[in-house]
């Protein structure tokens, strides 16, 4: 063999493992990009744990207040069946003094 025969082999069998080399990068940039993929995933359920964490906190809140002005309106008919039972006593006092006059 000549000189140049030899190069030209030579190119060849180099261009060759320059084609497998590349074709392993794609497969480890596709594995890369699969995992990535997969944390962005992860990422969104994350972020959508926390909105929910966040919500049950709000939807906590509310709750509490609910309670509070429940209770609230408890005192209020509390007070309200009191001066209802003071008028009526107030009401049979002074119909008890109507009669007896």
């Amino acid at each position: 063999m000549n000189e140049v025969d030899k190069r030209v082999v030579q190119m060849e069998f180099d261009n060759k493992k320059f084609e497998q080399n590349v074709s392993e990068t794609i497969k480890s940039l596709q594995k890369l990009d699969e995992a990535l993929k997969i944390n962005s995933s992860t990422d969104g359920l994350e972020k959508t744990g926390k909105s929910a964490h966040k919500l049950d906190k709000e939807l906590s809140n509310v709750n509490d207040t609910l309670v509070d002005t429940r209770d609230h309106f408890s005192a209020i008919e509390v007070i309200g069946v009191t001066a209802l039972a003071t008028l009526t006593n107030s009401a049979v006092k002074a119909g008890a003094k109507i009669v007896i006059i």
